[in-house]
């Protein structure tokens, strides 16, 4: 891995506090400044999982090594944002944006070129799709992703833009993940299975590092935020960040 992925996952981060109070957070919840909410998950994970397993090597796409960058924010200090390197991490889309179109607003946006392409294979893992129908998971955005033993991504944000709101981007174990997934200035995020994470990728800088002997699957979907109680929000905000 690189010198500065190995100095985040090294390092011994302060913690993260909230800066607003429980009452403004929960007004502004899906753009609030929180690094991750964890909520109950209520998938057959093991059923995925298993499903997940089967997948043969060659229909994983291997996420290419690439760095993404625009002046203004090398200018600011903000480089983070447009830099991506990674290694061992592989991933399948069940279903993603319009790529065409997507890759367009995206070099005409933001200057940045996407030199890989996404193949949607929608029909791969019919039952991992039909637990999420089944269980009214509402999503424009799917993907499972493998991290193989020692592979990592460098530390980075991703854009706002890619997802909507802050907190609308649902990261799912599919098997233990211990200290996998690190986040600056928090620190590693929990890793429970049948528990869901809502992930703010957009606030703060994130890297991961896979210390396991296996490989490490998740879910990853943009979600309908209509979709999740506001009270199961409230409960889970409040016992995580402000008891």
């Amino acid at each position: 891995m690189n010198e500065l992925t190995k100095q985040f996952h090294n390092a011994e981060f302060d913690g993260w506090k909230p800066t607003k109070s429980y009452e403004e957070t929960i007004e502004n919840f899906w753009d609030s400044d929180l690094p991750f909410l964890e909520i109950d998950c209520d998938l057959d994970i093991e059923k995925i999982f298993k499903e997940v397993q089967k997948i043969k090597d060659e229909d994983w796409m291997e996420t290419q090594t690439q760095t993404y960058q625009k002046e203004i924010h090398k200018k600011n200090g903000t480089d983070w944002f447009y830099t991506l390197h990674s290694s061992g991490w592989d991933e399948i889309r069940l279903k993603s944006y319009d790529f065409k179109n997507f890759k367009k607003i995206q070099k005409n946006s933001h200057d940045i070129p996407h030199q890989f392409d996404v193949v949607i294979k929608k029909n791969l893992l019919p039952k991992t799709i039909d637990e999420l129908e089944n269980k009214n998971y509402d999503y424009n955005f799917l993907k499972i992703s493998r991290l193989k033993p020692s592979g990592w991504l460098h530390p980075h944000k991703d854009q706002i833009s890619d997802f909507g709101n802050k907190l609308s981007y649902m990261w799912i174990p599919l098997n233990d993940c211990q200290k996998n997934l690190k986040i600056y200035p928090y620190g590693y995020m929990p890793c429970k299975l049948g528990c869901a994470y809502l992930l703010n990728n957009f606030d703060h800088i994130h890297s991961v590092l896979n210390k396991d002997q296996h490989d490490r699957y998740v879910i990853l979907m943009k979600f309908n935020k209509s979709k999740i109680d506001m009270n199961v929000i409230k409960n889970a905000v409040k016992q995580q960040w402000y008891s």
